[in-house]
């Protein structure tokens, strides 16, 4: 294993410490002692083949995931980032699928990080391309009623209603956003 000690003098080089565990950083130079277990070669899609990129994409969404699935959010989103760069604009079978999951788990990471416009920008994406996608329709309907507006979350809620009319999960969730307009309205009376 490779082991690096890196030294922090300004608190705003750590971009998002509440994520890191620094909570009660000080002024005070932070020493922090990092052990490498394992280490893949930097993924550059500039200097790759279409096969090498798809590849890329699925090992950066495998990387996402299990960043996703420990709490480490904002390294997950990072590593969907690159895996959606990774197929863009690439012309092959399997690659805008690829892109698309990428997209849809960047959304899942800002709803969970409570950045609710970035979230719905990506499941807007999704839709564009295809408007029955049921998880984007999800992850749009969380969105929205994140952003503040949930008459746009009930009309995401309802056309996936549509498309999965036996699911209890959505219908859990429309009765929660319909209780949200409903909530709403009647301040508004």
């Amino acid at each position: 294993a490779e082991v690096a000690i890196v030294t922090v003098h300004d608190p705003v080089l750590l971009e998002h410490p509440g994520e890191s565990g620094l909570e009660g950083y000080t002024s005070t130079p932070l020493r922090l002692r990092v052990e490498m277990a394992s280490f893949s070669k930097a993924i550059d899609p500039k200097f790759m083949d279409n096969d090498e990129k798809l590849k890329a994409s699925i090992q950066l969404r495998e990387y996402g995931s299990n960043y996703f699935k420990r709490g480490t959010t904002r390294c997950a989103a990072k590593c969907y980032e690159l895996a959606e760069a990774a197929v863009s604009g690439v012309l092959v079978p399997g690659a805008q699928e690829l892109e698309r999951l990428a997209v849809l788990n960047l959304a899942a990471c800002w709803n969970r990080l409570g950045e609710f416009s970035d979230a719905l920008h990506c499941a807007k994406q999704v839709l564009t391309h295809d408007p029955s996608h049921p998880k984007a329709l999800w992850r749009a309907a969380e969105a929205a009623l994140g952003t503040g507006d949930p008459e746009q979350a009930e009309g995401y809620a309802r056309r996936l209603q549509r498309l999965e009319p036996e699911s209890q999960a959505v219908a859990s969730m429309a009765s929660r956003i319909r209780k949200v307009v409903a909530g709403r309205k009647a301040k508004e009376n």
